[in-house]
Parts: structure tokens; sequence; C-alpha cells
């Protein structure tokens, strides 16, 4: 009502004044500010109700970048509850064991045979009554402060598959999985991968770590001291989405991986786009010229497989070769001779 309208007024009024710089002596300060307004009653009659909705119309302006003022709508509190159901179904699957790994081949088509495999987290929420996606199974993890435990829960879990592999004929010789930024940041985790190794009595080269490039990139410093001990371990580590906009190929000298994973959106555009064929030679060319293998996601089609075997890139993942599978289906699938079933 007019109430509201006043008070976006009255809001702009005050963003205005917060973005005209601070000056102190010589010094001159920028401000940004964010601002969420909610009003009574029509957003709420209890002042608990009335602050949750300024609350949320604040997140939302700050999702909507710098200096931004948005007022509360409903869909803002419906959005905010199906995160709460979801954060909520999360912890209970975690404690349950209802999370689940399933593996995407990883092909090398000079031989026709497995050269690893990608663990990817899935879920079939009973209490949701849906599979969930797994970006919607990271934001739940990461608002539940659950990432360091999820990222422990798939290096165990990877580390037993690939221990009932061993030997296997058609398994994966190695299993990458992805740990998130957190779990990087933890000076803790080179010592709890060793102590997995070990509880498994399970040789390193049976792992790999994947990296995400643009993290890598943007805080190599953070996350140095653990890809450090990582390879001094010896995990292979692997840079994820290699080419994804953040690249920087200086960059890959100073990092020890042992594989560059080149990302979907430009293995996309092959073959028909010069300037992404342009981009994975040079790509190709660095990585043999250090001795760094490379992989393609997310190959979808038979002509982007050639153009990439053009470009000297052999080992490829996707929807061509096979998509994420349960372990056992992957061994039914891959394994020569009669159909072994897998723990895990």
């Amino acid at each position: 009502g007019a109430l509201c309208d006043d008070a976006m007024t009255l809001g702009e009024r005050l963003r205005h004044a917060l973005i005209l710089p601070y000056r102190q002596h010589c010094a001159s300060l920028a401000l940004s500010a964010s601002l969420g307004i909610a009003c009574a009653p029509l957003h709420g009659r209890e002042p608990e109700a009335l602050l949750r909705a300024a609350n949320l119309a604040t997140l939302e302006a700050k999702a909507s970048g710098r200096d931004a003022l948005r007022a509360f709508d409903p869909a803002l509190l419906e959005r905010a509850e199906r995160r709460d159901r979801l954060r909520e179904a999360f912890v209970e699957a975690l404690r349950a064991g209802e999370l689940e790994l399933h593996v995407q081949p990883q092909f090398d088509r000079r031989t026709g045979k497995l050269d690893g495999g990608e663990a990817l987290i899935r879920w079939n929420s009973k209490r949701l009554a849906r599979w969930v996606p797994p970006p919607e199974i990271l934001a739940a993890a990461g608002e539940a402060g659950l990432l360091p435990e999820l990222d422990l829960w798939v290096l165990r879990t990877a580390a037993a598959l690939q221990k009932s592999w061993l030997g296997v004929p058609g398994a994966p010789p190695r299993l990458g999985i992805n740990i998130s930024s957190v779990t990087l940041h933890d000076p803790r985790f080179a010592g709890q991968l060793r102590a997995v190794l070990e509880e498994h009595a399970l040789p390193p080269e049976a792992l790999e770590i994947e990296i995400p490039e643009d993290l890598a990139v943007r805080d190599l410093p953070g996350v140095a001291r653990t890809m450090g001990a990582i390879h001094e371990i010896g995990v292979p580590l692997a840079l994820d989405d290699f080419g994804a906009g953040h690249s920087n190929l200086t960059h890959v000298v100073n990092l020890p991986v042992q594989r560059l994973k080149l990302d979907r959106c430009n293995v996309s555009l092959l073959p028909d786009d010069p300037k992404a064929y342009a981009i994975l030679r040079t790509t190709m060319a660095m990585a043999r010229s250090m001795g760094i293998e490379v992989i393609a996601e997310g190959v979808e089609t038979e002509a982007q497989a050639e153009a990439l075997e053009r470009l000297g890139c052999h080992v490829i993942q996707g929807w061509l070769m096979a998509r994420a599978m349960p372990p056992a289906e992957l061994l039914r699938q891959f394994a020569p001779g009669p159909a072994q079933v897998a723990a895990g």
C-alpha cells in the first residue's frame, strides 16, 4: 500500500545517501549498501515475521548486486521454506546413509578401455520423494555447515569402492572425487586423506582429487598448502573445468597437477567453432610441454570426439560413451566375462 511505497521512497533516498563517497582529510572511502524492506501488516504482524521478511528482502538485494534495494515478496518466503526443507532432509539423509556414489566412466579412445572414472553424488530423497540434483545437494550441505562431512563421506566411500575394485578386470584404475573449497582450505584434510588410504591399504594412485579451476586461480595461496600435501602423499591432482573463463595458463605452472579436465563449454562448440578449436589447441600444446595429461568432459557427439582426437586429446568423458551409473551397473557393462558385483 501507500505505506510500503513511502518506505521504498525512503529506502531509495537512504541508498543514494550511503553511496556518496565519505571523505576524511585526503582519503575518500566509497560505500555500498544493500537494503531490504518489509512493511507491516502486509508482510507480517509479529516482530519476528516482519524481521524475517526484511532479512529475506535484504538477502535478495545482495544477490542482485551492489547498491540494490528490494521489497519483500511472498515468493522469497516460499523459496526460503523450500531451502529449509531441503537442508533438514539432507541432514537426515547424510546420517541415515541415503546418499549414493555413481561413477561416470572415462575412456581412452586409443585402447577402448576405461582410463578412470569420476565419482558423483546422487540422492533419491525419501523425505522429499524425488531425486535431488547435485547443485541442490551442495547448497543444502553448505547451508547446514556439513560440506566437510560430505567431502569426507565421498572420500571414504570412493576409497572403499576402489579397494573392492583392485584387480577386477574392467574396473576404473582410478576414481576422481570432487572436494569443496571449504575442505581444500582445511589443513587437516591431507591427514584425513592419508588415514583413509592407510585404512583401506589403497595405493594413492587409485584416487584422484579434482580441484575447481576457478578456485585455484582465485585463491592459490589459500589452497596451495593442501594441494602440496596431497601431491606429497602421491594422490594425483586434476584441475577441473579448465577453460571455463577463469583460465590463466601461467597459473598451471604453479600447480602440482597431473591432469587438466577441459571444460564442457569449449568442448560443446566443437568441431565448428574456430575460436574454441584454437583455445583447445593451445591448451593441448601447453599440457604436452609440461607433461600434463588432458581429459575432455561433456563429450556428447562423435564429431566432438573426433575433433578432440585431432587435437591430441584421447581420453573423454560424457554421454557419448556413458552416463554416470551405479558401480555394480558399471561393472556389468564394462567388465569382461561374467558380471561381478562390487561392494559400496
